[in-house]
């Protein structure tokens, strides 16, 4: 038997967790910056400095958006069916999960690139053409930072934060970033 199944809350409090923390990472960046703004006269190329250096916090940060949405989706389509999101064969599933008890952390679940085709078959109100369309190009982006090295690539912290605003916008049915995140 399948033990420790998580619910739809289970999945959005995990999406909104990462949201938080995606940014916190950068307002902590941002929070930073200014402190060092206030001690000392910049000019242009140590703020570009500051911000090529904090790429891997920023890289880190996106991804966590890109998590955080996929767990939503896999929320919403727990709500139809947990047991939807197991993605392997039976003849993949763990070892003798058939004959004791496996948790459903152990399996395999769905893909991220799979997960908008999966919710709008089983699901009664498919996910507009605007998300899937942007969907798909944080799921791009967040490929590319984690796969390669493109040196041409360059993540400002606005990006990061109006991207964790349009996330909760698009996945918690137009909730206030603000509200949800206190």
């Amino acid at each position: 038997m399948i033990t420790d199944i998580p619910t739809s809350s289970d999945f959005q409090n995990a999406g909104i967790n990462l949201l938080n923390l995606s940014w916190d990472s950068t307002m902590s960046l941002l929070t930073e910056r200014i402190v060092e703004i206030d001690k000392i006269n910049t000019n242009v190329s140590v703020n570009e400095t500051y911000w090529k250096s904090a790429q891997p916090i920023l890289t880190s940060s996106l991804t966590l958006i890109q998590q955080g949405v996929e767990f939503f989706l896999k929320g919403k389509i727990s709500e139809v069916s947990p047991y939807l999101l197991i993605a392997n064969m039976p003849s993949n599933f763990p070892k003798n999960s058939n004959k004791q008890n496996t948790p459903f952390s152990d399996f395999r679940t769905l893909d991220a690139q799979d997960l908008i085709r999966v919710h709008d078959t089983v699901s009664e109100n498919r996910l507009s053409d605007e998300f899937c369309q942007w969907y798909d190009e944080l799921r791009r982006l967040r490929n590319k930072l984690m796969h390669t090295v493109d040196n041409t690539l360059f993540i400002t912290d606005k990006d990061i934060l109006i991207k964790v605003m349009e996330g909760c916008d698009y996945c918690l049915e137009h909730q206030s970033w603000i509200d949800v995140r206190s």
